[in-house]
């Protein structure tokens, strides 16, 4: 949902160390042809013929990397993941849009390494290091937890809830009206950084 909307008008970098898995099948697009095969190459291959560059990094992102990049996108289904993008946001001082449905409907939020640690930090309010995983891992490696069921139209609806706010983020010139998160409960509903109490 989000690479299709941004790659016309972006350079995007692609940062995934997963392959496509069976399972993936039923979740995300695109992986129906390509079980095995990993996923930033996957995409990077599929929306790189657009008129923005489109990068390939087929490697977890760990939070050490030297990036250049003035947004991060993060759609991960781990804590590790959304960790690691939360230190490349402190480390560059750039925005990240967190878009997941691990533990509740479809949600995206966004953190600015300014509001670290207050009450609009979406990390303290919704402890995002802290959601219910698909995956753990183990001393065997990593395991899939099944009951962490991703549904592909909360996945969509995620993708669809950060790309709002990236909107928020491009069009708001007072970051106040920036949009701070956005939840489907059955509707869309949003909250603006000013509706957040300071």
């Amino acid at each position: 949902m989000v690479l299709p909307a941004i790659v016309p008008v972006v350079d995007v970098d692609i940062w995934d160390g997963d392959e496509y898995e069976e399972r993936n099948v039923s979740r995300q697009i695109y992986a129906a042809n390509v079980v095995g095969n990993n996923k930033a190459d996957v995409l990077a291959e599929l929306f790189g013929d657009g008129h923005k560059k489109v990068v390939s990094y087929p490697k977890m992102v760990r939070g050490n990397e030297d990036i250049d990049s003035d947004l991060i996108f993060c759609c991960v289904d781990n804590n590790a993941g959304r960790k690691a993008a939360r230190a490349l946001s402190d480390d560059h001082d750039i925005p990240l849009i967190i878009c997941g449905n691990e533990s509740w409907e479809p949600m995206a939020w966004l953190y600015l390494p300014e509001y670290k640690y207050t009450n609009k930090d979406p990390f303290d309010r919704w402890q995002l290091d802290k959601l219910a995983e698909g995956r753990q891992e183990t001393c065997q490696g990593v395991e899939i937890i099944e009951e962490n069921v991703q549904m592909p139209a909360a996945n969509y609806c995620a993708g669809s809830h950060g790309l709002h706010i990236w909107e928020s983020l491009r069009i708001c010139s007072n970051p106040s009206n920036y949009l701070a998160e956005v939840v489907s409960t059955p509707w869309p509903i949003w909250k603006q950084f000013k509706q957040i109490e300071a």
